[in-house]
């Protein structure tokens, strides 16, 4: 019979008893896991959905996406990964329903990018709020 993973084990889905030599019995899992992975491609937000095994880490996942040609081009060394926006390391187990982010370098630092769009905002509307002769 069948019976719920239980909480914080780390894996998700149906879980069966599987006999062992002895009498003492353990679980297995049943069914894969399907993650989604994101990444930006030309200025693109692209979404895959894949599935992996269900004991599968952050790694995995990368290593099958590779072989499902996602991104096109293959994942550059300089880049990160967060599920659900928070980093992971590659190790990170992953759960059913995951969003697997690969996380580009800054292209602008978030301060000079504020400066800048405060500049085009005073520039824009002379005399407004963002102005400050006025």
């Amino acid at each position: 019979m069948a019976e719920p993973a239980r909480s914080g084990d780390g894996t998700s889905g149906l879980r069966e008893p599987v006999s062992r030599v002895g009498g003492a019995s353990a679980t297995r899992d049943v069914a894969p896991l399907t993650v989604t992975l994101a990444w930006v491609d030309a200025d693109d937000v692209r979404f895959a959905s894949l599935h992996v095994a269900a004991d599968c880490d952050v790694a995995g996942v990368l290593a099958a996406a590779r072989q499902e040609g996602l991104p096109a081009g293959g994942v550059p060394a300089d880049w990160s990964v967060a599920i659900f926006g928070r980093a992971v390391p590659s190790t990170e187990r992953v759960r059913d329903g995951d969003r697997i982010e690969l996380l580009g370098p800054l292209r602008v630092d978030p301060k000079v990018a504020r400066m800048r769009r405060v500049a085009h905002k005073r520039a824009a509307a002379p005399g407004g709020k963002w102005n400050r002769d006025g």
